[in-house]
């Protein structure tokens, strides 16, 4: 049994070696200093693709090598795992699909004075200027945006350039912008 966590631990250190190194290779830049915020999209950043594309195709290689060890008496790495391994590789690889799903899913554009935006599920809905009310930056650097009192969605820390562009575009249409507005 020893020997296994030693083997599961091993992987999950050169797993998160490769994802560290990718996202340090692709961090986010501007091409221009002085552009004008009349159209972009904000999305997942490709290292957070790339990473998340790596584990779930790492989790399924380690989920078929351990599944072909129970039922078909696969012995590449030694001695059959167990049900109890099975099940592990089995969630996070379900896990990790679940967030691939969600990395490519999520998206906002903006085109003018257009904001379409796509959630996590894949449903689109577009807003002009004149829904939105106003925007809020919170203290740990996401940006909520409201319509008519209601909360219509929201762009995570993650996205920093994104958000900086949505508030400049927001500045530039008249959208009154809260910072760290205080719970009611």
């Amino acid at each position: 049994m020893g020997e296994i966590i030693e083997l599961i631990v091993k992987n999950i250190v050169i797993y998160a070696a490769v994802a560290g190194a990718v996202a340090l290779a692709s961090k986010p830049s501007r091409k221009a200093i002085d552009y004008e915020i009349d159209s972009f999209a904000v999305d997942f950043p490709l290292s957070l693709k790339i990473i998340i594309t790596i584990g779930m195709l790492f989790f399924l290689l380690l989920t078929v090598v351990n599944y072909g060890s129970i039922f078909f008496g696969w012995e590449i790495i030694g001695q059959g795992w167990g049900v109890f391994t099975s099940v592990m590789f089995t969630s996070i690889f379900i896990l990790e699909l679940v967030c691939f799903a969600a990395v490519v899913v999520w998206r906002l554009e903006v085109k003018g004075d257009t904001v379409k935006y796509r959630n996590y599920i894949g449903i689109v809905k577009k807003y002009s200027v004149s829904d939105i009310d106003r925007v809020e930056e919170k203290k740990d650097g996401s940006i909520r945006v409201f319509s008519n009192g209601r909360r219509i969605f929201s762009i995570d820390r993650v996205f920093a350039l994104g958000g900086a562009d949505f508030e400049l575009w927001s500045r530039e249409h008249g959208i009154e912008i809260q910072r760290y507005p205080k719970k009611n």
